[in-house]
């Protein structure tokens, strides 16, 4: 079974990040803050993208790659530190 893999750099990460993932087009990455509010949602369009997250307080995130279908294949945790 092939795991789905995502990877986001640099952590911390200031204004913008970098999406590697190996998930397929159609997929996205949401960013869910401390209280379980999805604050942003982007949307899987290669496999490795330049995201601006400059809109992000501070703080820790977890993110979670969803297919398709919704279902999570993957998660974890970001900071934001600009």
């Amino acid at each position: 079974l092939n795991k789905t893999t995502v990877a986001l750099f640099p952590n911390p990460a200031g204004n913008s990040l970098t999406i590697a993932t190996n998930a397929a087009a159609g997929s996205k990455v949401v960013f869910v803050n401390l209280l379980g509010q999805a604050v942003k949602t982007i949307a899987i369009t290669s496999k490795e993208q330049r995201v601006d997250v400059s809109d992000l307080k501070n703080g820790v995130y977890v993110y979670e790659l969803l297919n398709r279908e919704g279902v999570r294949e993957n998660s974890g945790r970001i900071v934001i530190n600009k």
